[in-house]
């Protein structure tokens, strides 16, 4: 048998590489993943034939106290593990805080939490770091006796344990107990080193990151195409299917129009322009086989047929619903509010408009700019996001409040009580500012400016954290609504270009290059499922798009006889553009007799009404 075992080890020794990899990792790794597969045969004759383990006898010893939660004798055996005193310290924290956790939030022992915060925890404190995390702890001590569970999340997610507020802290089951105990154990395993314990479902990390490498470098990847996860062969996508068929042509307006916005369900949209006119439009569908919907449609309604899936099929109908004539001058951008209760607009009257949707009055006029105002956007989470700068009594009022932010060529920005009218911050910069724009967790303003320089505002103290400066005038911004990026367009005569941005590690994603623009503001969005594309209207009568990921331009689309303003794609069926020429453009699917082959199940237009 020692002759036998021998032999292995000069064998794995001799081929120290598999396909340029370390035989002896790719051998480590496939006894982890047999281990969380639970294919214990299959491990112990991998671990007979190799003579390695996956871990160490100490190692091993170690985290079986850990798996069993057996915080104290784990902290003893940490000390025979040959690591450095720096992660030795860390370690031995990081355990006894997984203790108190254990004690204060699954067990809710009380005393037993405070002892060991007392005796162990406190003692273990070893930084700046530790120090702050044992605050946290002492404060989810005093909101757990105010049962202040929402507070205790908080703390919870500050020190990284929950990544997100996804724990019910006041029902805890047994099977997020289970979870929270193998969130607490891999919270130390991956502090040692990979030579003596690999991090949990490492082989299952590596796939997952071979395949988002795959995806980002798809050129056409589209995710209603593609399948999820697909490890036997090399992901692609064909080239996709694009709403590139006009149906629809509404010329409603009686002059050019400049603005476009969608509500977040999808059922409404607004328009504006030049003729000092906003209307609002509802947009909805039923299948096309019910008659009692059939009965309903008007003479003055807009139709149009979708395939869904199975067969079936969708009549869209589009409305008016209001047509708004209040300002006194063209009306330059429609925003809605988050919970599309009211609408925006901004008008060179010098007023910014807020519309109540269920009444299609005016509930408020807001007067304060002393120029034209340009743009406008809502504030989501004011309440947590610029709540610390004011006082005791001013906190009380702002959770009622729906807040919008205009900005003008007076070369002021304004923060607003939108439904009372009235100023709560006012900011006066040097340059008339050209659009503005706000994250979606509410954290950050961005402004940009007609000095070639957009700036990036905190609203939890109002002041410029960083700014960005471009070779040209930044015409339009645009915000994701599902991560911190924005778009800014970039006016130039030869080379226009719309460049993505991360605000959070504030480094540029991507460059878009193809439209034109060197005299009129377009405006460009993210786009389809999961935002996965970019779209920008264009002075060449054209509206382009791109994979928002490798930044191609896949389609640059013809359809209209003037300037494309703006353009907008939901997650549906169809996008919607509006140009100078007067005229709305709805575009679907075109038909594709080789589309029809794909597998793959997705929304596709078959025939236009």
């Amino acid at each position: 048998m020692e002759k036998s075992s021998n032999k292995h080890k000069k064998s794995i020794g001799y081929l120290s590489t598999w396909e340029g990899l370390s035989k002896i990792q790719v051998i480590r790794l496939i006894m982890q993943t047999l281990e969380h597969l639970n294919l214990k045969k299959s491990l112990n004759c991998l671990i007979s034939e190799t003579t390695l383990h996956p871990m160490t006898p100490l190692v091993t010893e170690f985290y079986n106290y850990l798996l069993k939660c057996n915080w104290d004798l784990a902290s003893e055996y940490l000390t025979k593990i040959p690591i450095n005193n720096i992660l030795k310290l860390k370690c031995k924290y990081i355990i006894f805080e997984n203790k108190f956790i254990e004690l204060f939030l699954i067990k809710g022992t009380i005393l037993e939490s405070l002892q060991c915060l007392k005796q162990q925890l406190y003692p273990s404190i070893f930084d700046n770091i530790s120090t702050n995390r044992v605050h946290r702890c002492c404060r989810m001590v005093i909101y757990n006796k105010s049962k202040e569970f929402s507070k205790i999340s908080e703390e919870l997610i500050k020190l990284n344990i929950l990544k997100d507020d996804n724990l019910n802290l006041k029902y805890i089951t047994k099977k997020s107990i289970k979870l929270f105990k193998k969130l607490l154990i891999n919270r130390t395993i991956i502090l040692l080193p990979s030579s003596l314990i690999i991090e949990p479902n490492r082989m299952a990390k590596l796939f997952k990151q071979a395949i988002e490498r795959q995806i980002q470098c798809c050129t056409y990847h589209n995710v209603l195409f593609s399948k999820k996860n697909e490890l036997l062969k090399d992901h692609h996508c064909y080239i996709p299917l694009l709403p590139t068929k006009k149906v629809l042509s509404i010329d409603t307006h009686k002059d050019e129009i400049w603005g476009l916005s969608i509500s977040n369900n999808v059922c409404f949209f607004a328009t504006c322009g030049k003729d000092s006119t906003v209307i609002v439009w509802k947009i909805f569908n039923e299948k096309s086989n019910n008659k009692l919907y059939k009965k309903k449609i008007k003479s003055d309604d807009f139709i149009f047929l979708t395939k869904y899936k199975y067969n079936e099929n969708l009549i869209w109908k589009i409305s008016k619903k209001y047509v708004l004539k209040e300002h006194k001058s063209s009306v330059n951008i429609t925003v809605w509010s988050n919970d599309d209760k009211y609408l925006a607009t901004v008008s060179s009257d010098k007023t910014c408009r807020i519309w109540d949707i269920s009444l299609g009055s005016c509930t408020s006029v807001l007067k304060g700019h002393q120029e034209n105002v340009w743009s406008v956007c809502w504030i989501p989470n004011i309440q947590k996001s610029c709540i610390n700068i004011f006082s005791e009594s001013e906190k009380k009022v702002l959770y009622c409040l729906y807040m919008l932010v205009t900005g003008g060529f007076d070369k002021s920005v304004i923060l607003w009580d939108a439904l009372q009218g009235i100023i709560i911050y006012k900011w006066i910069f040097y340059a008339n500012i050209q659009d503005i724009g706000c994250t979606i967790d509410g954290c950050y303003l961005i402004i940009g400016f007609s000095d070639k320089i957009t700036r990036v505002i905190s609203l939890k103290n109002f002041q410029e954290i960083y700014k960005l400066s471009e070779y040209n005038l930044i015409s339009s911004i645009s915000t994701s609504k599902i991560t911190n990026n924005v778009l800014l367009n970039i006016f130039h005569q030869q080379n226009p270009c719309i460049k993505l941005w991360n605000i959070d590690t504030r480094q540029k994603i991507m460059t878009y290059y193809g439209y034109k623009q060197g005299r009129f503001i377009v405006r460009s969005s993210f786009g389809g499922p999961n935002e996965m594309y970019i779209l920008c209207g264009s002075e060449d009568n054209k509206f382009y798009i791109w994979n928002r990921s490798s930044g191609i331009l896949l389609k640059a689309v013809s359809g209209h006889s003037s300037t494309v303003s703006a353009v907008i794609w939901p997650n549906t069926p169809w996008l919607i553009t509006v140009s100078d020429d007067t005229t709305i453009g709805i575009w679907i699917y075109p038909e594709n007799k080789k589309s029809s082959q794909n597998k793959y199940k997705f929304k596709r237009v078959i025939k236009e009404v």
